[in-house]
């Protein structure tokens, strides 16, 4: 069992996962994140990597065979047996795999080069459901600050919470309501509870919203770049203030053609920031 192929048919067959995309099961996403992680780490080859919340290990699987070693956390049972997995039958990958809360991290502080948090940190206030969303996931953000070493870095990637299409009345790719994201949270609140008989927990953040509080913890915004079509398999991840490549990129994409024309309309103007779908933050300790 050498292939990827081979790799998702014996999942299907052994393991209770009813959808194995690509950049679910596969490691083709990871190469994007190398990408950019390389490009900021010359010492990558000798970095310890930390994938909180790394799923079924697909970015984690590229990224051990290009670092030291990658060591993947996550809270659910099911994914870490994948991804426990996917260490046994991968050839030329440091890859280990802990059962563990992103709020308790079980490694000794300043020890870790790199943490990437990718779609992730808006799932984390659902470990504890009746404390404050926000609160959880400090405790994560601190416990990352705690294990990074000194000048480490940390990739973060997130949608944006005022995602123009929220305003269009697109549902929420989490919760699958409309408008919840942009809605004061008292009140995203308030319809989640009528509408699905519990609090909307998934918290995502503006663009200064998601700084403010990075500069708050003590980690320094080195750059924010938005992963296009979107961040969860991006072909293209362009800084979000290079208005010149952002445009370029967008033409290259494939998107329908309206969309093409709103972000390039966006870019021009200097809006992606605000209304763009993602952040993939760079920040360092």
């Amino acid at each position: 069992m050498g292939s990827e192929e081979e790799f998702e048919n014996y999942i299907k067959e052994n393991f209770k996962i009813k959808h194995t995309q690509e950049w679910i099961i596969g490691s083709g996403r990871g190469e994007k994140i190398f990408q950019l992680m390389d490009k900021f780490n010359s010492e990558f080859k000798k970095s310890l990597i930390l994938d909180l919340g790394c799923g079924y290990g697909g970015i984690s699987l590229f990224l051990a065979k290009k670092a030291e070693s990658v060591i993947g956390v996550d809270i659910n049972r099911e994914s870490i047996n994948v991804a426990h997995l996917r260490t046994k039958i991968s050839r030329g990958a440091s890859f280990s795999t802990i059962l563990s809360s992103a709020t308790n991290v079980p490694l000794k502080e300043a020890s870790v080069d790199f943490v990437l948090i990718n779609g992730v940190l808006e799932w984390i206030p659902c470990s504890k459901p009746y404390q404050d969303p926000m609160s959880t996931q400090l405790e994560a953000l601190g416990e990352v600050k705690r294990v990074l070493k000194r000048r480490g870095r940390m990739l973060l990637a997130i949608e944006n919470r005022y995602y123009l299409r929220y305003w269009l009345g697109s549902k929420d790719t989490h919760s699958g309501l409309r408008f919840v994201p942009i809605l004061p949270r008292k009140v995203a609140d308030m319809v989640s509870i009528v509408i699905k008989g519990k609090r909307y927990l998934n918290r995502t953040y503006s663009y200064f919203e998601l700084k403010n509080i990075l500069k708050k913890l003590g980690l320094t915004t080195v750059k924010v770049y938005m992963g296009i079509p979107d961040y969860v398999f991006p072909e293209e991840i362009v800084g979000i203030d290079d208005k010149e490549e952002m445009r370029k990129k967008i033409s290259s994409v494939r998107q329908r053609g309206s969309r093409r024309v709103v972000w390039g309309m966006l870019t021009k103007m200097g809006l992606m920031k605000l209304f763009g779908s993602n952040f993939i933050v760079l920040c360092q300790k």
